[in-house]
């Protein structure tokens, strides 16, 4: 009747969310209750909902899979290509991302999101999400999300790899105000960021980030967050010393910093030796 696992959790979220919702009434009476959420995660990210010709819309398969409204789910879509936004997806089909999140939404109007910017098997490859970042918040902005959490290299605390720098400072910038030129961040973020060698480091980005499209749109890469990256198709030999040669530009441009201010020489070098 329902065909995902969520069927069960719901019904025990909202007896967890009724009791909390009862313990405060009777001992905090005023305080708005404890929200208990469900992850929507695997077996049970399929909302049980059907889908409605008429209205074009999500509705519950049933008055039972209504969460309580002191509830909420964290929707964390595993499955998702990083190539792929979720507006590229039929809203109408369930099986898909962008089909799940809408469909929560005739569920719930608390959804927290759970989104993926970081490969888990390569870790301190670069995973491209660059090209949709924007276009999937908007996308959660337009299903009523309350807040994101795109989780990148976040237990490597200052000293990511992978341009993951760079994305921390797009992912927070955008999330304040999804309107702001993307682009325009990204090379305010390589200016401040490498100093005399921003120019460098920028084309070096973005050498990297259209061969990545080149990988996932030419080369059959499928964009999963476990995918294996580590092959001499995805990274051939003359691509790599091409890179390498163009970090020493980045050296060399560097240079005049040396005399200029030699503690801040010192951590740009750094900052570049941490992405070849």
């Amino acid at each position: 009747k329902y065909g995902t696992d969520a069927a069960v959790t719901i019904p025990f979220l909202n007896r967890v969310q009724a009791a909390v919702d009862a313990w405060f009434a009777e001992n905090r009476p005023g305080e708005q209750p404890t929200m208990c959420l469900m992850f929507a995660y695997y077996e049970t990210v399929i909302p049980p909902t059907k889908w409605n010709e008429t209205t074009q819309a999500w509705e519950p398969i049933d008055e039972t899979m209504i969460i309580n409204p002191n509830s909420g789910i964290m929707f964390a879509p595993i499955g998702m290509e990083c190539d792929v936004a979720f507006s590229d997806y039929d809203p109408s089909d369930n099986t898909n991302p962008y089909g799940q999140l809408m469909g929560w939404g005739a569920l719930t109007d608390n959804i927290y999101c759970w989104t993926y910017s970081q490969l888990f098997d390569e870790f301190f490859l670069s995973y491209n999400t660059y090209e949709t970042v924007q276009k999937n918040n908007q996308s959660l902005l337009e299903a009523g999300s309350i807040c994101v959490l795109d989780q990148t290299q976040s237990d490597v605390v200052g000293y990511s790899t992978g341009w993951n720098m760079a994305k921390g400072y797009l992912l927070s910038k955008l999330q304040w105000n999804n309107s702001l030129n993307q682009e325009e961040l990204l090379r305010e973020f390589f200016r401040h960021y490498y100093d005399d060698a921003a120019d460098v480091m920028y084309d070096i980005f973005m050498e990297q980030r259209l061969w990545m499209n080149h990988v996932y749109n030419d080369l059959d890469a499928n964009g999963d967050v476990y995918e294996d990256m580590i092959t001499q198709t995805y990274w051939p030999y003359n691509w790599l010393e091409n890179i390498l040669n163009r970090f020493d530009e980045a050296y060399a441009a560097l240079e005049p910093l040396r005399e200029r201010d030699p503690e801040r020489y010192a951590l740009i070098h750094d900052r570049i030796l941490l992405e070849t």
